[in-house]
């Protein structure tokens, strides 16, 4: 008898011992999650947070906060593109109508990307309007999906509770909200607006604007997903196609633009032997005039994109961007200004190559204008391209 209630002892402190921890861990659980949704660093719980680190959302560019936003429906006009148009183009500009919009851009994206974005964008939202940043690089049969793509409700089918309940518990999201504390001890708000534009400058962590450029430079031209082993996939050409001939079936209104790049970036693409590859794609876009789209060009040897480069001053910021991958809003406004004007007349061609309705009767003559544009600037960017080309270590051109 004694030995029996002796032997059962060490089973119930066992027994309590297992459920103190279970308790702790539902606690800690507890604690973590209520942390998640109180600081909110998504903007998944907008009911829910404190409204005081708003301010301080550290992940309110990212794709879970994207698809978050545009779950809940609402929107009337939208942003498409990689981080170029995240960053140039403002969804409040007064042209973007009808309102409210959002920029749905993404950083790192691809058309395979895009395209999912697109759709999942369109069955939550009466987008009468849909704007699409297009450049070369979204179009690599190589280019993927963001990082946090699968944890986002672009790729879960469901929406709501359900779909957040992961994050909440998950170690993403607990290091996203201690950021986002953190921010909120520094004071430094979110680089993102409400409406998904990334307003504040990029790749801050470089020092100053020549380094940034330099930086740049040489990730587009020896990135896989980027220009290095480019292959222009004509199965991403189609699907950018079939979104444009359902929207222009539907009679909605659907404008691209080619975004602008710096005259130096269009020499990256020259220097990955890339041209004529550059060339079809724009091609190919003008084709989707027919369709019902209105397609702009913004690239080119124009006065906007052949700013030159600091390299005396290498703090002085540009007017017109960033680097010579981004764009800054002011550019952007203006390029908002002629895509989303009156359009052009499909048979003309515009003052400069900046801002050129692409169609089929423009395509060709625009083509080679751009490169009588690049013999006229070449002469007088002597300096620039010297300083190019030891950035990429590109022969001079007199040795070759």
């Amino acid at each position: 008898m004694n030995s029996s209630t002796t032997s059962s002892e060490p089973a119930g402190r066992g027994a309590q011992t297992l459920a103190a921890l279970l308790g702790a861990c539902a606690l800690v659980l507890a604690v973590v999650g209520a942390a998640n949704v109180l600081v909110d660093p998504y903007g998944l719980f907008p009911e829910a947070n404190l409204k005081p680190l708003r301010p301080y959302e550290s992940r309110r560019g990212s794709r879970i906060a994207k698809a978050a936003d545009l779950a809940r429906g609402g929107f009337r006009s939208a942003i498409f593109g990689t981080s170029r148009s995240e960053v140039g183009f403002d969804p409040r500009h007064p042209k973007i109508t009808p309102q409210p919009a959002y920029n749905a851009a993404l950083a790192g994206t691809s058309m395979a990307e895009l395209g999912r974005v697109y759709a999942f964008a369109d069955e939550r939202n009466a987008l009468e309007l849909a704007l699409f940043g297009l450049d070369f690089i979204l179009f690599n049969e190589h280019g993927g999906f963001g990082d946090d793509y699968e944890a986002s409700l672009f790729a879960l089918d469901r929406d709501g509770l359900l779909a957040a309940a992961p994050l909440l518990l998950s170690q993403r999201s607990l290091d996203a909200t201690l950021e986002s504390l953190g921010r909120a001890a520094r004071g430094s708000a979110t680089d993102y607006t409400e409406q998904g534009r990334r307003a504040r400058k990029i790749q801050d962590v470089r020092s100053n604007t020549l380094a940034r450029c330099a930086f740049a430079l040489r990730q587009i031209f020896t990135s896989p997903a980027l220009y290095a082993g480019y292959s222009l996939s004509g199965a991403r050409l189609s699907e950018m196609r079939e979104i444009v001939a359902a929207r222009g079936s539907a009679g909605l209104r659907t404008v691209i633009v080619v975004t602008p790049a710096h005259a130096l970036l269009l020499e990256t693409i020259r220097a990955s032997g890339l041209w004529g590859e550059f060339e079809r794609f724009k091609r190919a876009l003008a084709e989707f005039d027919a369709l019902g789209a209105v397609v702009y060009d913004f690239t080119g040897y124009n006065e906007y994109t052949t700013e030159p480069l600091p390299i005396d001053e290498p703090s002085r910021e540009m007017r017109w961007h960033w680097e010579v991958s981004h764009f800054r809003k002011e550019l952007g406004d203006l390029v908002l200004d002629l895509a989303l004007g009156e359009p052009a007349d499909p048979d003309a061609l515009a003052p400069t190559s900046f801002g050129q309705r692409l169609t089929p009767e423009t395509i060709e003559p625009h083509l080679a204008r751009i490169r009588t544009e690049r013999e006229a600037w070449l002469p007088g960017a002597a300096e620039q391209l010297a300083w190019f080309r030891g950035v990429l270590n590109l022969p001079d051109p007199a040795e070759d």
